[in-house]
């Protein structure tokens, strides 16, 4: 996604997973539910499921860039 200058103004959206992916565990290993109740009282209306879950905030400072590869030093070719 591209963001666009760094704007301390203008509010961020960052996705925050990890409480479906415990949730997505217990399931498929049949554990006893902790994330899976947390997200239930967190969401508070019975039949509702969380699809994704995100904060919003302001920058505090600029984000240091981070180093990429180019895509062609990435793909596999099965040809």
């Amino acid at each position: 996604m591209n963001r666009g200058p760094y704007d301390q103004h203008r509010p961020i959206p960052q996705d925050v997973l990890q409480s479906l992916y415990g949730l997505n565990r217990e399931l498929s290993l049949n554990l006893t539910p902790y994330f899976g109740d947390k997200l239930r009282d967190m969401i508070g209306e019975p039949g509702w499921d969380s699809v994704i879950q995100f904060r919003m905030g302001y920058p505090k400072m600029e984000a240091l860039p981070s180093p990429r590869r180019p895509v062609n030093e990435v793909l596999i070719s099965r040809m």
